[in-house]
């Protein structure tokens, strides 16, 4: 692809453009469906668009169901997993950044320490730098809103009990008063 020249002169296509909005836009899905799916960063470079079971008509649910291939883990709980993907505009966006991509293809258009050098920049950008951030704070990091949610929903459920314990001796002890 043509580049800039010493010169100083721009020679730079709009297909090389064109590359980087591609891999800005596949950071940007990628950073989203691992901290949605919890998934490990070499979990998520693998992706293919294959692995990718999306809505096929209007009617069905806005639900991508992922497989994993060989994971980590595979020894004790096999070698496909998988993961699902709730939210519309997540599944919206990977409608339309694979439509018309060869089911080979990955998601990734590149290497892991490309994935992690963009990482870096877009943190640099956002003037996070200094916090000890890696791709592989994903999994972890969309842990922990689906940890508070199943915890705040226990939590409320402990709250009702003992509102109803509370309620019920409360009422069993004006049963026994005349």
């Amino acid at each position: 692809l043509p580049r800039w020249t010493h010169d100083g002169d721009q020679q730079q296509s709009s297909t090389l453009a064109e590359s980087q909005r591609l891999c800005h836009f596949a950071f940007v899905i990628l950073i989203r469906v691992g901290y949605t799916c919890l998934l490990r960063p070499a979990e998520l470079l693998k992706l293919r668009v294959k692995d990718l079971r999306l809505p096929r008509s209007k009617y069905e649910p806005a639900v991508c169901v992922i497989t994993l291939r060989d994971t980590k883990n595979k020894a004790s709980s096999g070698r496909f997993q998988f993961s699902m993907i709730t939210e519309p505009s997540l599944v919206s966006w990977l409608e339309w950044f694979t439509s018309n991509c060869p089911p080979e293809l990955h998601l990734w258009p590149g290497s892991r320490k490309k994935f992690s050098n963009h990482f870096r920049r877009v943190l640099c950008r956002l003037g996070l730098s200094r916090l000890p951030l890696t791709p592989g704070c994903l999994s972890p990091g969309g842990a922990t809103p689906c940890f508070s949610r199943r915890h705040n929903d226990r939590f409320a459920e402990i709250r009702k009990k003992i509102a109803r314990g509370v309620i019920i001796g409360m009422l069993h002890a004006g049963s026994h008063v005349s």
